[in-house]
């Protein structure tokens, strides 16, 4: 008791949640503080209970120190406890197997045969207990040179390691994990055993060397590069956990067998991975050790084999330079790449001639070309970040960089984004320039202006095109960088009308410039590949009536390749194109579409060409299908002739509008060349989906205001052969039918379907970013975030076809459905029906009465009192039992529950970063098979929510039946966790999505200003160009979110005085100054939960559910 009332227990539950998220550092803090408080307590009379805790936090302790390396320390405190606990067989066995890792960790092999020898049983030890005195044992035996005592030892160890795995593989994957990893080691162990056996014992040390060399050589050859997918080291890391901490059961190992092999190279290279792995989590200690340990490796080698390894040796030194530079060492950082920059300014002032024949011989100093190009490109990156050189000289050094290595993707994209951040850092200055003149206010008018008058942003912007294309044209890593923003700078440029200027001079170089840069696009739209341009046909589409006529030919022309290869997906985005309801844009696809076909009829392509040609029925059949309504309301279904095909191609010869079909699978690097020959584009795009064999001839009508229709298509294999069907069973489920996919048809009346599916590609950005973003502390958090999306196709303007997901219901429903064993059977708290019934009059006029305090009589405070009683404690939270009741496995319930945490915390911060509104509980979903959330309707964007009447002031939504579904923590334990996390990610890669939003904001054809009752498709405020001053706010506020500022503004706090005597609180200073991640995510949960937020909002978003 009195531990407890010393903070004992809340000790141990954060030493604990730290072991589980690898934070070893705070965990070993806990430990040692425990230990402390016993020490300085002595309390309990029972020795051996006292005696059994003190062992478990020294175990803890032990357990720490092992996983930081720090194995000296290991020795020390195992041997202070053993002196001062002679005969204590109880403490040898709990402690000796930490200290028999240690020992054989460190090669102290004396030691560890006196640990092995002393452990009287090993049944008196637990699991983890008896796997490292096994592999203590195998370790000694290789040592020994025994093959048969290293193969029994490791034959306990195995045995060991998978009772552990059986005890624990019910439980979860995460608990399996390093038992895995135990396993994986011990293969390793095993298939080395033969090959180290045969090391001779004697006279080792005179006259061996070329026996050492055979051995080290056959045991690299055999096991560390074999092609054997078991064997193959390389391959097995790729697939281990991204943390050090996870993986070094298995580096380990790896150690001290490359030190059996007496191969330092081997050494040298595990070092350096483990580096690499801990500098990437921000475990810099643990990297800098790693490194120099790699480097000690390294050096021990003979002098003439040092130049074999002259690339490890590189490696390490950028390594550590990272290292530096993380840690705030800019300058030590940069004296490690560059001890002084001769070589670099004598290499900028070479012609072309000289520069070749200097590099020609392959080396720059001691250092190959390629890794020269890589310091200088590092070391110039620091010096433009810390503005230490700038302007010319940096690009002259990015420049050399691409002279070294011309095709390095790298390279060029380093190059054209400090190319484009010159421009946009000369634009500002014009704009500037302009405002001392008192030339007006209008920002979009300046910019355009200063864009257009000023030669040296003509050059920038060009160069930036030029290094953006090459980037693109070498590889694919920065695709969604890249591509968007050449896009956008070359359709900025080329839109300004050159009549706006003046001076005849000036207008001669516009159109010069403008020139050149269709020009550039004409040259490169070949080469890059069709893949690519895929990735930004919405961006594409958006600009085919550019009104400077050779960009829009251009586009044309792009549009028209990446249909004619990549016809079966492209098709689909396109669709709305064709049948736009804009007569110019309906020719422009008609055109495009035409163009293709004709492409397949040259190529004797008849299948893809007819498939082109019998698109048009099928889009005339769907957008038809979401026009049609029924006569009578009640009607919820109702028949229809299926479509099968108006010629040669048959339904089942279409890709499905599917996620899974039309998304890209993998971005694999390509080279030039690929594109061309068009092989390289079936590789972005998955080898198996299913086709439809046909529609089912009952359609459903969904029951909502704009009565959408669901259709079922019968899913087949690729490659099917349907038999001959009565037209009867052609619309019915067959034996052969793969099963059922599902579509929503709709047409939107006021929303505007282009604005899910522009947010739906942001999305699929965003999971490329959660799930590359593995490491750092919430790396394994991380892992597990992801934005469930689907497929949103728009057939025109105010129709589309949208996946549907399975197994989901609303929020709402979920909770309706939800009811409280423990509760009275008669009391409304039972059931959740009660909650969310909204022609509840009583619950309306409750919240009304709420809301009234603040909007009518300005006492918020009291209002928000007002809403806790009257609407949250009437009507508890139920949320929790539908998840207990739903999953009755208890694995399943907490796998369920965390998945609706992480799924949520990530649905929070990409909707607060982006301005998601409408959050009401019908445009929530919850998968009922795994407890996913699901977000849909997103035409309510970019903070558009804060201009509804009553506006919605919360970043999210995170009401308190969300908060009892968490769990005991609410939204402290995983959901916070998450939040953290995700918010991370997108603040780590501010950059790319603002690379990718700003095309989405500056979209001509999509209005995001709009409000949902001013929308009216097909508008001419549509299609109206340029870029909008809103478009340019919601940058700047996104980018403000991305840096850590809390700029979600109330609008209510203008417009209604308060009489409740505080004064409101928020001053500019708030949105100015960015808080750390941990301080944002603080806020925006104080927000989202605050009740003085939710009684403001529209009764119809029920925020008490």
């Amino acid at each position: 008791r009195e531990y407890s009332r010393l903070g004992g227990r809340d000790l141990i539950d954060q030493v604990h949640e730290r072991e589980v998220q690898g934070d070893w550092s705070g965990a070993l803090q806990g430990y040692e503080q425990m230990l402390q408080m016993k020490r300085v307590n002595q309390i309990g009379s029972n020795e051996s209970r006292e005696e059994e805790q003190s062992l478990e936090l020294q175990s803890g302790l032990l357990r720490s120190l092992l996983e930081l390396g720090q194995l000296e320390s290991v020795l020390n405190q195992v041997g202070g406890i053993f002196s001062r606990s002679k005969n204590n067989q109880n403490i040898y066995n709990r402690l000796s197997p930490s200290a028999a890792e240690a020992a054989w960790r460190l090669g102290r092999w004396s030691l560890l045969e006196d640990l092995v020898k002393e452990t009287v049983s090993s049944s008196a030890l637990d699991e983890d207990g008896r796997y490292q005195l096994s592999l203590g044992k195998t370790m000694l035996g290789l040592h020994r040179c025994s093959e048969a005592d290293a193969t029994i030892a490791l034959t306990e160890a195995r045995t060991t390691a998978m009772a552990s795995l059986s005890n624990v593989s019910r439980d979860s994957y995460t608990r399996a994990y390093p038992h895995l990893l135990k396993l994986h080691a011990l293969r390793e162990i095993e298939c080395a055993i033969p090959i180290l056996c045969t090391r001779v014992t004697t006279g080792i040390s005179e006259g061996s060397s070329e026996r050492e060399l055979d051995i080290a050589t056959s045991f690299r050859e055999s096991i560390v590069d074999s092609g054997n997918r078991s064997y193959g080291w390389s391959k097995r890391i790729e697939l281990a956990s991204p943390e050090v901490v996870g993986s070094t059961i298995i580096l380990n190992t790896r150690l001290a067998l490359s030190r059996f092999a007496n191969a330092p190279e081997i050494e040298g290279e595990t070092w350096l991975t483990i580096g690499k792995r801990a500098r990437k989590q921000c475990l810099f200690h643990i990297a800098e050790t790693a490194l120099a340990h790699a480097a000690g490796a390294i050096s021990s080698l003979p002098e003439k084999d040092k130049l074999r390894v002259v690339s490890i040796d590189h490696e390490i030194q950028m390594q550590l330079a990272k290292v530096k530079h993380a840690t705030g060492e800019s300058s030590a950082a940069l004296m490690m790449l560059e001890r002084d920059d001769c070589e670099v300014r004598k290499l900028l002032s070479l012609d072309a001639a000289k520069f070749k024949k200097q590099i020609s011989h392959g080396v720059v100093r001691e250092f190959t070309v390629e890794m020269f190009a890589k310091r200088v490109l590092k070391a110039t990156e620091w010096m433009a970040e810390s503005g230490l050189k700038g302007g010319s000289e940096v690009i002259h050094r990015f420049q050399l960089v691409i002279r070294l290595r011309p095709e390095w993707e790298k390279g060029n994209f380093a190059l054209a984004r400090y190319l484009d951040s010159m421009l946009e850092a000369r634009i500002s200055a014009g704009i500037e320039q302009f405002r001392v003149r008192g030339a007006g206010d209008d920002v979009d008018a300046l910019r355009e202006r200063a864009l257009a008058m000023d030669t040296t942003c003509h050059r920038y912007l060009l160069d930036a095109m030029q290094a953006y294309s090459q980037a693109l044209l070498h590889g694919d890593k920065h695709l969604f960088q890249a591509l968007p923003r050449m896009l956008t700078i070359w359709f900025n440029l080329t839109s300004i009308d050159e009549s706006t200027l003046d001076s005849e001079d000036l207008q001669a170089i516009l159109l010069r410039s403008q020139e050149q840069a269709n020009t550039q696009m004409r040259n490169y739209m070949k080469a890059i590949s069709s893949y690519s341009f895929y990735s930004a046909l919405p961006q594409l589409i958006s600009r085919v009536s550019h009104q400077n006529i050779d960009t829009a030919t251009i586009v044309k022309k792009i549009l028209t390749r990446v249909l004619s290869r990549l016809s079966p997906q492209a098709m689909w985005p396109l669709a709305w194109l064709q049948n736009s309801t804009n007569d110019s844009r309906a020719e422009i696809g008609s055109d495009i579409f035409k163009s293709a076909m004709k492409h397949h009829a040259q190529q004797k392509n008849t299948k893809m060409h007819d498939l082109l040609n019998d698109s048009k029925g099928l889009f005339k059949f769907l957008i038809e299908l979401a026009k049609y309504n029924p006569k009578k309301s009640s009607v919820r279904t109702f028949s229809v002739k299926p479509w099968r095909g108006t010629g040669s191609a048959q339904l089942i010869d279409f890709v499905p509008p599917i996620q899974a079909a039309l998304g890209i699978s993998r971005a694999s690097s390509h080279r030039r060349g690929a594109s061309q020959s068009g092989s390289g584009d079936r590789d972005y795009f998955p080898e198996f989906i299913p086709r439809m064999r046909s529609f089912s001839s009952q359609v459903q009508v969904m029951n909502s205001k704009a009565r959408p229709k669901k259709i079922t298509a019968f899913a087949v294999a690729p490659g099917h052969t349907t038999p001959v069907l009565s037209k009867n069973a052609e619309s019915r489920l067959q034996p052969g039918d793969a099963g059922e996919m599902h579509f929503l048809i709709k047409q939107e009346a006021k929303g505007d379907l282009r604005k899910d599916a522009r947010v739906q590609d942001l999305n699929s950005v965003i999971n490329r970013l959660l799930g590359a973003s593995r490491s750092g502390s919430h790396g394994r958090q991380r892992r597990r975030l992801q934005l469930r999306t689907f497929s949103v196709v728009c057939l025109s303007e105010d129709c589309g076809i949208l996946e549907w997901v399975p197994n989901t219901d609303s929020l709402r429903n979920v909770v309706s459905m939800s009811y409280n064993p423990q509760a009275d059977v008669h009391s409304s708290r039972r059931r959740g029906k009660r909650m969310t019934n909204f022609g509840d009059v009583s619950l309306r006029n409750n919240f009304q009465k709420c809301q009234d305090m603040y909007i009518k009589h300005g006492n918020l405070v009291k209002a928000g009192l007002m809403f806790e009683e009257e609407c949250l404690k009437p009507y508890p939270p139920l949320l929790y039992w539908w998840f207990v009741q739903k999953f009755s496995d208890p694995h399943d319930w907490f796998e369920a529950r965390t998945k609706f945490a992480l799924s949520a915390a990530a649905w929070s911060a990409v909707g607060h970063v982006i301005g998601l509104g409408d959050r009401h509980s019908e445009n929530i979903l919850v998968d009922t098979s795994s407890g996913e959330c699901v977000h849909v309707d997103f035409d309510c964007i970019f903070d558009k929510g804060l201009t509804l009447p009553r506006p919605e002031v919360i970043p999210f939504r995170l009401t308190q039946n969300m908060v009892d579904a968490f769990g005991p923590t609410g939204y402290e334990g995983t959901y916070r966790g998450g939040l953290t996390s995700a918010m991370t990610t997108l603040r780590e890669h501010r950059e790319t999505l603002l690379s990718v939003l700003e095309p989405f904001l500056k979209d001509p054809v999509i209005n995001w200003k709009r409000q949902r009752s001013q929308q009216k498709q097909g508008s001419k405020s549509a299609f109206t160009g340029g870029e909008s001053v809103e478009a340019k706010r919601s940058i700047k506020v996104i980018d403000g979110r991305l840096r850590g500022i809390y700029n979600l503004r109330n609008p209510n706090m203008k417009k209604i005085p308060r009489t409740d005597g505080v004064v409101d609180q928020e001053d500019e200073m708030s949105n100015i100054l960015p808080l750390s991640v941990e301080g944002q995510v603080h806020r925006m949960i104080s927000e989202a939960t605050s009740n003085e937020n939710l009684v403001q909002l529209y009764v119809g978003w029920m925020p008490w559910i």
